[in-house]
């Protein structure tokens, strides 16, 4: 019975816990997202893609409340995205493809 007790406490402070999380997807879209980052507080990209869909880049200017889809010219699913400082970024994926941010 005490161990059913804990379990039930751990259940229900969990729930409260994740409570600051909302969802997000698919909004602006419904693609898988594979990797994140953030240039500062409130610049961050998104990539990802789906297979037959294509390559995906999200960005936000708000720290993630808002995202806004990317043109991208290409149709490979993107797996990582990183930066060297605010305005050198690049994305990488499926068939050697990179992309550069300019």
């Amino acid at each position: 019975m005490k161990k059913l007790f804990i379990l039930f406490c751990f259940s229900f402070i969990s729930v409260f816990a994740y409570s600051q999380w909302e969802w997000q997807n698919p909004l602006p879209q419904g693609n898988t997202l594979s990797s994140v980052w953030f240039t500062d507080a409130n610049t961050g990209y998104a990539v990802g893609g789906d297979y037959g869909i294509g390559g995906t880049i999200l960005k936000t200017l708000d720290g993630g409340i808002t995202w806004s889809t990317l043109s991208i010219g290409t149709t490979n699913q993107l797996h990582s995205v990183t930066f060297a400082d605010a305005n050198n970024g690049f994305a990488v994926g499926e068939n050697g493809t990179i992309l550069k941010n300019h």
